[in-house]
This record gives C-alpha cells, sequence and structure tokens, in this order.
C-alpha cells in the first residue's frame, strides 16, 4: 500500500511539473508573438532563450524526480528484504520451538513405553515364582522360563531404544537446519549416536580397552546407505572429538583440513562425508560428582564453501542437552534391565552391552 501511494505522488508530481512548464512555455510563446517590436529578431531570440531555460529546468526536475524515484525503490527493496528475512527467521524459530516440544514429548512417550514393559515382565517374573514356589516347575525350567523371558525383555527395550532414537535425532536435524537457516545457510545435516562398549570411567578403566561404535543415525542418513552403523570400532585416543569431550561439554571443528594437522580421525576417508562437525557427550554424573560415560552425539556436513563456520555453540548447547536426555533415557533402560534380570547368571550386566551384542555386526556370539 506504501508503495502505491509513494508510485502515484511521483507520478503526479512529474505529471503537474511537465503541465506548468507547457503552460509557461506557451505563454512566452503567444506573448512575444503578439508584441509589436520592430526587431522581431531579438525578441524571438529571447523567447528561444526562455523556452530553452524552461526546458533546463525541467529536465533538472525530471532528473531529480528520477532519483527520487530509485532512492524509494531502493528503500521498498531494503524494506522487502527485511520483512523476507524477518519472516524466514519467524518460520524458523517456529520450527526450532516446535522441535523442541517435540522431542519433550518424545522423551515422556520413551518413559512411559520403559514402563509398561517392566510391568509386563514383573507381573510374568512373579507367575514364574509362584509356580516356582508351590513346587510345579523344576528350579531348571523356571530358570530356563526366566531366561527366555530376558531375551524377550531385552527385544522390547530395545526396540524402544530404536523409536526413541529415531525420532530424536530426526528432531535434532529439524533444529539444526532450522538454526543454520537462520544464518542463511542450507545444507544436508547427519546426526549420529556412537556408544561405549560397556560404561566408561576416565578415572577407573583404561581408555585403550574402551571401544566405541556407530549405534544409530538420523533416518534421511541412514536410508542413504553411504554411512556404517555396526561395522567399525573406534577408539577414544585416535579421533580428536572424542578426547575433547571427556574434558569439555562439547566440540566444535569447522572446515577441517587435512594438511593443517590440528585434527586426528581414525577413520581416514571421514572427509569424502564431512568436514564441518560438533560432538557432545553422551555422561551421567555420579554422586561423587564423577562422569560415567555412556557415548558421544554427533552432528556433522560437508560444507563447500571455507568461508562459512556451519556450527557454533548454539548448535552445540541444543545437542549437549539432547545428549543429556539421552543419557537419562539409557540410565532409565539400564535401571528397568537390572531390576528384573541381573540375578540371572552369565547375562550381561548394563543396558549398553545389550545394545552393543544387537547392533554391532560382527560380534562373536
Amino acid at each position: 500500500m506504501e508503495m502505491n501511494e509513494n508510485e502515484s505522488l511521483k507520478t503526479s508530481i512529474s505529471d503537474w511539473f511537465s503541465v506548468i512548464l507547457c503552460i509557461i512555455s506557451a505563454a512566452i510563446t503567444f506573448f512575444t508573438s503578439n508584441l509589436e517590436i520592430e526587431n522581431k529578431t531579438i525578441l524571438c531570440a529571447f523567447a528561444f532563450a526562455a523556452q530553452f531555460l524552461v526546458i533546463i529546468a525541467w529536465l533538472f526536475v525530471f532528473t531529480n524526480i528520477i532519483k527520487t524515484k530509485n532512492i524509494i525503490n531502493k528503500k521498498d527493496i531494503i524494506i522487502n528484504g527485511c520483512i523476507k528475512e524477518k519472516e524466514l527467521i519467524g518460520n524458523q524459530l517456529n520450527v526450532i520451538s516446535a522441535s523442541i516440544k517435540s522431542n519433550s514429548m518424545h522423551n515422556n512417550e520413551a518413559l512411559l513405553k520403559i514402563s509398561q514393559a517392566g510391568n509386563k515382565q514383573y507381573s510374568i517374573i512373579d507367575g514364574l515364582k509362584k509356580i516356582s514356589d508351590n513346587g510345579k516347575n523344576h528350579p531348571e525350567q523356571v530358570e530356563m522360563q526366566l531366561k527366555n523371558n530376558a531375551e524377550d525383555y531385552k527385544h522390547a527395550l530395545f526396540n524402544v531404544y530404536n523409536r526413541y532414537c529415531r525420532d530424536t535425532l530426526d528432531e535434532i536435524v529439524k533444529f539444526q537446519k532450522a538454526c543454520l537457516l537462520t544464518r542463511n545457510i542450507d545444507i544436508k545435516i547427519s546426526v549420529t549416536i556412537k556408544l561405549f562398549v560397556k560404561p566408561y570411567s576416565p578415572k577407573e578403566d583404561n581408555d585403550e580397552n574402551i571401544c566405541i561404535y556407530t549405534s544409530f543415525r538420523d533416518n534421511e542418513t541412514y536410508t542413504s546407505r553411504i554411512r556404517e552403523i555396526g561395522d567399525k570400532i573406534y577408539t577414544i585416543r585416535r579421533n580428536s572429538d572424542f578426547v575433547q569431550c571427556l574434558s569439555e561439554d562439547s566440540f566444535i571443528k569447522n572446515n577441517i583440513n587435512k594438511s593443517e594437522g590440528n585434527y586426528i580421525n581414525e577413520d581416514q576417508s571421514f572427509l569424502d562425508y564431512y568436514n564441518c562437525t560438533v560432538v557432545v557427550p553422551i555422561r551421567q554424573k555420579r554422586i561423587d560428582n564423577e562422569y560415567i560415560y555412556l557415548g558421544y552425539l554427533c552432528c556433522d556436513c560437508l560444507n563447500n564453501n571455507p568461508n562459512i563456520k556451519v556450527f557454533d555453540t548454539i548448535n552445540a548447547n541444543y545437542l549437549f542437552a539432547t545428549a543429556q536426555n539421552i543419557a537419562t533415557f539409557l540410565e532409565t533402560l539400564n535401571s528397568n534391565w537390572k531390576d528384573r534380570f541381573e540375578i540371572i547368571d552369565h547375562e550381561e550386566q548394563h543396558i549398553l552391552e545389550i545394545l552393543y551384542k544387537k547392533i554391532y555386526k560382527h560380534v562373536t556370539h
């Protein structure tokens, strides 16, 4: 509406000024032609000069009108650009807030599913104990049934884990992409959960004996089938990001270049998939204020513009908060598992061991 009014005003001024100049020019011509002066040549020269000055004045005013019009057009372009950028940021903020909300809902749903699976197992175990106490089953039969139920429970918890990770990682992708779009960065994002084979305590365990593997990837990356899942074993010390995340809350690296020599990754082909990464620890604090590490949450992308720094602390902070939720989720899985079946001989003592045996492709059972 404002642009239409400006255009109308500019057109009106130009038209009226043209009309006025034409009237002045006609008046000069009329009066000079009707004056009774003997030397008509001088009079005509005067009239011509007057008309020329009027034309020059008209051109001067018209030129300024054009300049004003251009300035107003540039102003309109800037205003429209600001409006579009504001709308873009507003839309991405809506995506970000929706992602945070969805992740919270996924956490609640996952905890409910764990509880439901656990209640079912409690009911079965109580029934077996009653049968055993009544002498209707031999102890060997009861133990066999308990082991069978343990396998069923592992499968149920594994299904909950898969569903939770799928939903959580897809929400992370939405958040990170929306966050980057607020800075006009449109790039494909990949998100990964890497887990330890068993819980790791830096003060109690030798890191040379600790193995890490890729446990889960976001849906888009997974369906592309170009990056491994459960196929390789990694170490802590041969990866810069894993080392740093044992002492800090995050690791951020943009535009990685092997020639710089300031980034270590034991996967020599990593630059085929990414050159920008942000990694945070999945960890739980014990009552003695020491951390137990369960794995890492990683987000990366392949950036072709070296002038852009893709990831920053905003990306890392959201990833860190989500990693804490994942740690709580894993510990909830573990506590429910231990409450039911830790008394059975030869069973895995932590949920990480169960996940490792189900996901890693080269486990010898």
